[in-house]
């Protein structure tokens, strides 16, 4: 008869984790469902896609490093089926959406509501029905024992490798409350970035859009007046070539991203260039760093191997060229290496991290260093992006400017040409 390991709550609300015999997955959710255990994680011992947990009344103490014998895969990169790319593309879900999913199901399991029913209701309340359908979809899931983790890998056009791999670290370790809050934190710290892009930029757009509109109303009111007269103010932005223009730069664009989602061999390219690019390079690298400290963090301190968690955390930092330099350290660690002669072969860590593994693998405490390695670079870039926003604003602003200055002279030349001819012609008659 098959064993099954689970993770899951007691009568009490009290985290629990252990080990039981089963004649199958659904027969051994319904024996612990009977026993009043709400499952959160419910596997397969031979299942190869996730670890064995031992049996423990408890999930681990915090500063405590608990070993959890694992047969986790270390994952391949691949390409993402088409109808994910083209709803990665063309059916974003909006971060709002997002960071509710994330705090609101924390805060229900966090109150001792059940996985099943804490699914349920956010599915009827969710600000997206693309993040209300996944939300069904985990909870229908949730009633055979099944991870969220399983329904997130199935969405990848919907969750980051950040988010999958962090909530799977939360499930293996008992924490699945704290790992949520992380990525709700998280979420709200990137909606509060665009949000200062969207704020330095609207100005110009109003500019811009207000220029349109004032044209295009003089025109029509030439036209009222005199139409005879064959005067039209110009419109640059209104013009065919224009128009074409745009449409390429859509195109461009579209195209931009759906290689993005598609091809790592793209993306390592593409964020290579960006890692060169001046002051844009260095806070993309730290925000980069940010995620991976954050992401090893959660994972170590849910007892994974540290050559496994390694691996994950490269892949969870949203830089293919990043991910691309700091994963072959996990080759490093599998073969024995220690954490901080691993973290200094990839060359991509400052002096003070440096110090904080150091000081973390010393002392038992690397998923805290791990936490605090995240803070500093999160700090750093979120400082240095603010600056490239009100720069990018600020040169938005003076674009807009030129365009003003110019639909202003050739218009004013357009119409004073005419009329100095006019009074050429009078004044010669």
């Amino acid at each position: 008869m098959p064993i099954f390991d689970y993770v899951g709550t007691d009568k009490n609300g009290k985290p629990i984790r252990g080990n039981l015999h089963g004649m199958s997955l659904q027969a051994a959710a319904q024996d612990l469902a009977g026993q009043g255990i709400e499952v959160q994680v419910l596997q397969a011992q031979d299942d190869l896609r996730s670890p064995v947990l031992a049996p423990t009344a408890a999930p681990p103490m915090p500063r405590v490093r608990q070993q959890i014998q694992t047969s986790v895969p270390i994952p391949d990169i691949q390409v993402v089926p088409t109808k994910r790319v083209f709803g990665g593309v063309f059916a974003a879900v909006p971060l709002a959406a997002l960071g509710f999913f994330y705090r609101q199901l924390a805060s229900m399991l966090h109150a001792g509501v059940g996985m099943v029913e804490a699914l349920e209701t956010l599915s009827t309340q969710s600000m997206s029905g693309k993040v209300s359908q996944v939300a069904q979809e985990m909870a229908n899931n949730a009633r055979t024992g099944k991870p969220i983790s399983e329904v997130m890998e199935r969405h990848k056009e919907v969750f980051t490798p950040m988010a999958l791999n962090v909530i799977r670290a939360g499930e293996m370790g008992g924490f699945l409350d704290r790992s949520l809050h992380q990525m709700a934190d998280y979420t709200d710290r990137e909606i509060a970035l665009r949000n200062i892009y969207r704020r330095v930029s609207f100005y110009p757009k109003v500019m811009v859009a207000m220029a349109i509109i004032i044209l295009s109303a003089a025109n029509l009111i030439i036209k009222a007046v005199a139409p005879d007269s064959g005067v039209s103010l110009k419109q640059p932005l209104l013009t065919p070539t224009a128009g074409i223009a745009l449409l390429i730069l859509a195109a461009v664009f579209y195209a931009f991203r759906l290689l993005g989602v598609s091809n790592p061999g793209f993306r390592y390219i593409r964020d290579s260039i960006v890692m060169r690019i001046p002051w844009l390079g260095r806070s993309t690298r730290q925000f980069a760093m940010a995620k991976f400290g954050r992401a090893l963090g959660l994972l170590y301190k849910s007892g994974v191997p540290a050559h496994v968690g390694f691996r994950l955390a490269a892949e969870s930092c949203g830089n293919e060229y990043m991910a691309h330099h700091l994963a072959p350290a996990s080759d490093l660690l599998a073969k024995g290496m220690g954490l901080t002669a691993a973290f200094s072969s990839t060359r991509s860590f400052d002096p003070v991290v440096m110090s904080m593994v150091s000081t973390g693998e010393r002392t038992g405490n690397l998923d805290q260093m791990m936490e605090s390695l995240a803070n500093h670079y999160e700090e750093e870039a979120a400082t240095r992006s603010t600056q490239i926003a009100w720069f990018v604003g600020v040169m938005l602003l003076l674009t807009v400017a030129i365009y003003i200055a110019y639909v202003y002279f050739t218009n004013f030349l357009q119409i004073v040409g005419p009329m100095r001819e006019l009074a050429k012609e009078a004044a010669e008659g």
